[in-house]
């Protein structure tokens, strides 16, 4: 009897034995390539193969990829849903067209004149902006005038040929899809309003880097958005400007590490170059639809006069107007009153005063 009772506990625990090598065996097969388990600052990666495991643990700072990680091949799958609207590889180049085109955006749009790759008149960028700052942020200064404007009423005063509008970075930390589209939609149309005569053109969020200061910006984010982008410009008749071809690495998906700067977010040297020159390899020409020009004020980054006598549709400065006859940026202030003598300034006002013709000065012509 006492021996009978043995044996009884001896066959439940074998039983028991068994069932637990069972599940061990049926999870480890379910697992059966590596699986990566965060322990506080190290990971054990558990390699299985069909004779043994071998385990070993390595550093957090390790490059680790878990079945987590970010599919860079849905991209490239489904943006070839939308090859009517992204811009294709134009061989029929023509001359000027970065100098005629204005470029709208955040900060690596605002870098492009901060770092000298195009002049300040080309250019309305903004740090750490998005896109609902366009009908709202006042940030856009010229010469003439005592107050910043909009950029939605800068395109108005600068009459550009094109615009390139590249937003989304800021915007893709927490924000609801549905909702950026939105007021994307809201931003563009406001700009059309403003000016109908540009052709526009949409720039997609360019890729972030793999390592980067800011983890919250998700390149899966960042997918989504320009796909969400690529379909609005197919509703609304714009074209579109697919960075990723160029600018994301093909092992990753990330951005190429030789085009981001250490933060990984905003573009170096060789970044700035390679975006200038997709653009300028992916040119959408059309007949200039401008009507009659006029006179252009000059784009500053600060005010230089603390009073200014404004008219509504022909801006003034104390009476004189700025002569921008120079078709060229960087001799406008070799052209200027402020570089003529007080004599030539006020037959240069004479002159204009007895026609009813402005200066013409466009950058975008």
């Amino acid at each position: 009897m006492f021996y009978g009772k043995y044996n009884f506990f001896a066959m439940c625990l074998c039983f028991i034995l068994s069932i637990f090598i069972l599940l061990n065996a049926s999870l480890v097969n379910k697992y059966s390539n590596t699986n990566i388990v965060d322990i506080s600052t190290q990971y054990i990666s558990v390699d299985n193969d069909s004779s043994n495991v071998n385990i070993s643990i390595s550093s957090s700072n390790d490059n680790i990829k878990n079945i987590y990680s970010y599919n860079k091949n849905l991209y490239i799958k489904k943006q070839q849903e939308y090859t009517d609207v992204i811009l294709p590889y134009n061989e029929n180049k023509t001359d000027g067209y970065i100098s005629q085109t204005l470029f709208i955006g955040d900060s690596n749009t605002d870098g492009l004149s901060t770092f000298g790759y195009l002049p300040l008149q080309n250019v309305l960028g903004k740090k750490s902006m998005g896109i609902q700052g366009v009908k709202t942020n006042q940030f856009v200064w010229f010469s003439e005038y005592t107050q910043p404007m909009t950029i939605v009423k800068a395109v108005s005063v600068l009459k550009p040929r094109r615009v390139i509008i590249n937003f989304g970075t800021n915007n893709s930390v927490g924000a609801d899809i549905k909702d950026f589209i939105n007021v994307y939609e809201s931003a563009v149309s406001a700009i059309e309003v403003s000016y109908p005569y540009c052709d526009i053109i949409i720039a997609a969020v360019l890729p972030v880097g793999e390592q980067r200061e800011n983890k919250k910006i998700k390149m899966e984010t960042i997918d989504k958005f320009n796909l969400a982008l690529m379909q609005m410009c197919r509703e609304k008749g714009y074209k579109f400007l697919n960075y990723p071809d160029v600018f994301k690495n093909q092992d990753t998906g990330y951005m190429e590490k030789s085009y981001v700067s250490n933060d990984g977010i905003h573009l170096n040297h060789k970044g700035f170059t390679v975006l200038l020159e997709y653009i300028d390899n992916h040119q959408y020409n059309t007949i200039d639809r401008r009507p009659y020009i006029g006179y252009i004020p000059h784009r500053i980054t600060e005010p230089i006069f603390e009073s200014y006598l404004v008219e509504e549709n022909f801006p003034i400065t104390n009476g004189e107007l700025y002569p921008f006859v120079n078709s060229e940026i960087d001799s406008i202030s070799e052209n200027n009153s402020l570089s003529k003598s007080p004599s030539e300034t006020q037959s240069f006002s004479e002159n204009i005063s007895s026609t009813s013709e402005k200066i013409i000065y466009d950058p975008f012509s």
